[in-house]
This record gives structure tokens, C-alpha cells and sequence, in this order.
């Protein structure tokens, strides 16, 4: 997905991370932008692989958004896969706990709290051609 700036501004690496700050870890852009730009740029980013995430998954509401991550306690994340060179954001990958109960063999129930993928999405221009193996083999 195509952004009116460049992402190699604002992403240090092919993959990076950005948790409810709202800021790329190693954000090179963050001296000339400022928290408040860098944060303009990653809502607008955020918020439309959001919506396209839900529309090729047919969910009726957006599980990411700029709002859900900053909203969250800190331990949701989201990876993005950038290619740098047609200034391009692939896909995402959004990973935090989730409450999960599970029956056990002896059919007791037990209340889990693990560390979770979320929401997943490489666009669709960029799908079928291994970034999602790419992903999982960086992260």
C-alpha cells in the first residue's frame, strides 16, 4: 500500500515494530517530525491497513486501528513488512495477549492469558510471493 510520504522516513527496517506510542522503534524521522508527526503519519498507516485487513478477512468492524493500539496496555505490537525501494508498506502483523479459556484433557477448564497473533495482512499486489514466510523468518 502506497503512502503520500516516505515510509523509509519513518521505518528503520524492511520489518519494524510500533507499540501504543504509536512511534517506529528507531524512528529516523522522529527529530524532524516531532512524537506528533511521526504519530499523523503511523494513524493514517495504521488505519488504512486496518480497514483493508478487515475488508480481505469479510469482518464487520476493524480489528487494528491507531486508536485500538494506542488504547491497548502496552503489550500489543504490530509489525510492518516495508519494501523501501517502491515505497511501499507489504503487510502487518499484530501479536498481544489475548484471554483464552481452554478445557484440559481431564476436562477442567483453565484461563489462559498467551501471547497471541491478532490480525495479519500482506496486500493483496503482494500476496502468494512468500512475504509472509519472510516475515515469520524475521520476527
Amino acid at each position: 500500500m502506497e503512502f503520500g510520504y516516505r515510509i523509509a522516513e519513518l521505518f528503520p527496517n524492511e520489518i519494524s515494530v510500533v507499540g501504543n506510542d504509536l512511534i517506529p522503534l528507531g524512528c529516523p524521522a522522529l527529530q524532524k517530525l516531532g512524537k506528533k508527526g511521526v504519530r499523523v503519519q503511523m494513524t493514517d498507516i495504521l488505519d488504512k491497513m486496518g480497514k483493508a485487513s478487515a475488508a480481505a478477512q469479510s469482518l464487520h468492524e476493524i480489528i487494528t486501528s491507531s486508536e485500538k493500539l494506542a488504547n491497548s496496555d502496552g503489550d500489543q505490537k504490530v509489525y510492518f513488512l516495508c519494501d523501501f525501494a517502491s515505497n511501499q508498506v507489504v503487510g502487518l502483523l499484530k501479536i498481544g495477549k489475548k484471554k483464552l479459556f481452554i478445557y484440559d484433557q481431564a476436562g477442567v477448564l483453565h484461563e489462559l492469558n498467551p501471547i497471541c497473533v491478532l490480525d495479519f495482512y500482506i496486500h493483496e499486489s503482494r500476496q502468494r510471493v512468500g512475504c509472509g514466510k519472510y516475515y515469520s523468518k524475521q520476527c
